[in-house]
């Protein structure tokens, strides 16, 4: 008995520890007057929100990129930004509006391979 639930417990973590796959990945774009792309198609807060919810679900990731990413985000970006770490889902910052490349934990942009 305790041996299944030990190999039931290590199952889980290696689930839950699983990068996200393509399929489980959402590029989000916000422009500065917080025009909201989800995957190239437009949405809204809300649309958004029930989203980055089945992207949890689904133990996903967010790519996101704001317009101006050199200047101070808007409060509709903040907003935006908000929703999305407020899901606690892992999140890869791009500076580009195709998602080429990504800022690494050094701070610096680093090519997406």
């Amino acid at each position: 008995m305790i041996g299944r639930v030990l190999i039931a417990m290590i199952a889980a973590l290696a689930i839950a520890a699983s990068p996200a796959t393509a399929a489980d990945i959402i590029k989000v774009r916000v422009a500065k007057e917080g025009t909201i792309t989800i995957d190239e198609k437009p949405a809204t807060l809300d649309q958004l929100r029930a989203r980055l919810a089945k992207v949890k679900s689904a133990n996903g990731a967010v790519w996101y990129y704001r317009e101006a990413p050199d200047s101070a985000p808007t409060d509709a970006q903040l907003a935006v930004f908000k929703a999305i770490i407020d899901t606690d889902i892992p999140i890869s910052l791009s500076t580009k509006p195709d998602f080429s490349d990504y800022v690494g934990e050094d701070g610096q942009t680093h090519p997406r391979q």
